[in-house]
């Protein structure tokens, strides 16, 4: 539909609030009937947001969503990069890609199956501006492939839709938005960061060749948001590190798991502080080790939940010297923490520690040798 769309998305200029209602009953009329529409969906400005890539099969995708107050994952968009181009099928594509490249583009992958599907999966939690971020890149990816007259007919006849934050929503809650499910086609967030995305990235959709395959063209976009590298294979025959099940097309709440931005993204501020990073660096690789094992177990949830707490504490404050640091580190729920789950036999007789367990008796020690350092060790600290 031509002209201003003032609900798609927070759009730049002058559109009249009043506009948007005439401009829904439009969407309506012209486009699909509200029952067949998803419903809008009202979340928290300040929620965990995440993207993740996900796989199935031999597939690569990229997913984004949020997490709701009910601890709910919804997702909020998936598109993945496909060589149905033109007249050519799959199976053509996927030998054209072995040798000189096949044309290939952006599409949007379903959202709303009712059949349960496994997948592997590695999530990333961003903010709601990294959200909007993510809509401009896809939104700058499609304006892109349909200029290209290779893939223009497909581009423009399979126009991606997701959940797009609406400039109407109630004034009353103001950090709250409303989301809902519409084409990019429009939007447009004017975010610096995604204007300085490399040409490469954007281009790079609409080829697939065997070193631009959909798993790197996954990384590159949701390391484009991130702004960090991640720990994710490059190989498309490699599973990401955890597994989940999406239900009705949302990851399953009790076996999805969500990392934090890593000690990278806050080195700046721990510049003199190398125990503090050292620290942090030791936490975070707990967390990406935690829901490889039982991810449906309200243990590991509960231990991942906790270990994460710790981390954004300590990672958000960089004025701490190192025994102070490590004091706060060791204030945590030891019950949940050193929690093990399906313990082995041999574990169980000898009272052996789990992993967490022993990571914190090292943070232990390394708090006993600071405090000499410098003050009397707090009783409190020292082990019966």
């Amino acid at each position: 539909m031509k002209g201003k769309e003032p609900e798609e998305g927070e759009l730049e200029g002058n559109a009249l609030e009043e506009d948007g209602e005439l401009e829904d009953e439009k969407l309506e009329q012209n486009n699909e009937s509200s029952k067949d529409k998803p419903p809008p969906i009202v979340v928290r400005k300040d929620s965990e947001f995440f993207i993740a890539i996900g796989k199935q099969d031999i597939h690569s995708f990229v997913m984004l969503g949020v997490i709701k107050e009910d601890g709910v994952p919804q997702l909020l968009a998936r598109v993945g990069k496909t060589g149905d181009v033109g007249n050519a099928c799959l199976v053509t594509a996927a030998i054209k890609a072995l040798g000189p490249g096949a044309p290939s583009r952006m599409q949007e992958e379903p959202m709303f199956g009712k059949t349960n599907k496994a997948i592997a999966y590695q999530a990333y939690a961003i903010s709601y501006e990294q959200y909007k971020e993510f809509l401009e890149l896809i939104a700058i990816m499609e304006k892109s492939q349909q200029q290209n007259p290779i893939i223009e007919d497909d581009a423009m006849g399979n126009k991606i839709k997701c959940y797009i934050p609406t400039r109407r929503s109630d004034v009353s809650r103001k950090d709250h938005v409303t989301l809902k499910y519409r084409e990019l086609s429009n939007v447009k967030f004017s975010t610096e960061k995604i204007q300085n995305v490399p040409e490469s990235t954007i281009k790079g959709v609409q080829e697939l060749h065997i070193t631009n395959t959909c798993r790197t063209t996954s990384i590159n976009l949701i390391e484009a948001i991130l702004g960090f590298k991640t720990t994710i294979s490059k190989y498309f025959f490699v599973n990401p590190n955890y597994q989940t099940v999406l239900r009705n097309g949302s990851p399953d709440e009790n076996t999805f798991y969500i990392l934090p931005p890593p000690p990278t993204t806050v080195l700046a501020g721990f510049s003199d502080k190398q125990k503090q990073v050292s620290t942090l660096e030791k936490i975070y690789k707990r967390l990406e080790e935690i829901p490889k094992k039982h991810p449906e177990d309200p243990a590991t949830r509960k231990k991942f939940e906790a270990l994460k707490t710790i981390y954004h504490k300590a990672a958000g404050d960089n004025t701490l010297d190192a025994t102070t640091f490590l004091q706060k580190i060791l204030e945590h729920e030891r019950d949940v923490l050193y929690t093990k789950r399906a313990p082995s036999f041999f574990s169980r007789v000898l009272s052996l520690p789990s992993s967490t367990e022993k990571m914190f008796q090292k943070f232990e020690k390394e708090f006993q040798e600071e405090s000499s350092k410098n003050i009397a060790i707090p009783a409190s600290f020292l082990r019966s």
